[in-house]
């Protein structure tokens, strides 16, 4: 069982927002911008939350902020950097342009790892969502390998570790699974 005291927060946020044309962690749901709230969102569910990237313009956040080991190398660089700098069990890893990701899917997702799987990641609708879960430390090694020899799909550390692909299609609505990349995705899952 995954208990609070084991599992840490990694909230995904050194993207270029190429496609956005503004930093996509400073984007608005509500009153809070996509970082505050994956933070605080984090903040309740696991014993610390980092945010993965080299930026200066977080310090005002109840976060620690780590750079990228493999700089350019992608979100895996961001997961392995904060593995490497905080020893936990377990890590849940949250993407910044995943802004309304609820609070009860993270539980739910918590809820569905056990020490029989490496990384349990969400399925909607038969839709693979590979960045947002849990990883187990047990990985640090093998995402080191794949950082090393430039195997940076996500996709394939999910077939190279035992993975638990859980279907949170009858639980949970599409819009949990909004990424928002495009000034378009962003007025069609995110009224004002």
């Amino acid at each position: 069982m995954v208990t609070k005291d084991k599992i840490a927060g990694i909230v995904l946020a050194g993207g270029m927002s190429r496609r956005m044309g503004t930093d996509k962690a400073f984007l608005k749901v509500g009153t809070q911008t996509f970082l505050e709230k994956a933070v605080s969102s984090l903040t309740e569910l696991t014993s610390e939350v980092f945010i993965s990237g080299s930026r200066s313009d977080v310090a005002d956040f109840d976060a620690i902020v780590v750079p990228d080991v493999f700089p350019g190398k992608g979100p895996l660089a961001g997961i392995f950097s904060v593995m490497k700098q905080a020893d936990y069990s377990y890590y849940f890893v949250l993407p910044v342009d995943l802004p309304l990701v609820s609070k009860d899917l993270i539980k739910f997702l918590i809820s569905r790892h056990s020490e029989d799987y490496d990384i349990t990641v969400p399925v909607f609708k038969n839709k693979l969502h590979p960045l947002l879960g849990v990883f187990s430390n047990s990985i640090k090694e093998v995402l080191l390998q794949c950082l090393e020899e430039d195997k940076l799909k996500v996709k394939d550390l999910l077939d190279s570790v035992s993975t638990n692909y859980a279907d949170v299609s009858f639980r949970f609505s599409e819009q949990e699974f909004a990424n928002i990349n495009t000034p378009d995705e962003l007025n069609l899952w995110i009224k004002e």
